[in-house]
């Protein structure tokens, strides 16, 4: 598989990942503090992929800010630290 066709490939994955979850819905998210539990509330494709409009508390206030796909999973994901 060329490089090309493995971006294309983690596109592909990343927008079927996204798609699946609703919106609004639960999600585990990865931030720079680990990962937490929060909303998905928008999503959308840029020059760099996809990306997912999310919504958490990281314990001192609300946070809503744009991650990656390969940042965000299925609530019914558990996740080991």
């Amino acid at each position: 598989m060329t490089g090309t066709e493995q971006v294309r490939s983690q596109r592909a994955h990343d927008e079927g990942v996204l798609r699946r979850l609703p919106l609004p819905g639960h999600v585990i998210l990865l931030t720079d503090s680990g990962w937490r539990r929060g909303w998905l509330i928008a999503r959308e494709s840029g020059p760099d992929g996809w990306f997912g409009l999310v919504q958490y508390d990281d314990g001192e206030r609300e946070i809503t800010d744009y991650l990656p796909a390969d940042h965000i999973a299925s609530p019914d994901v558990w996740l080991a630290k």
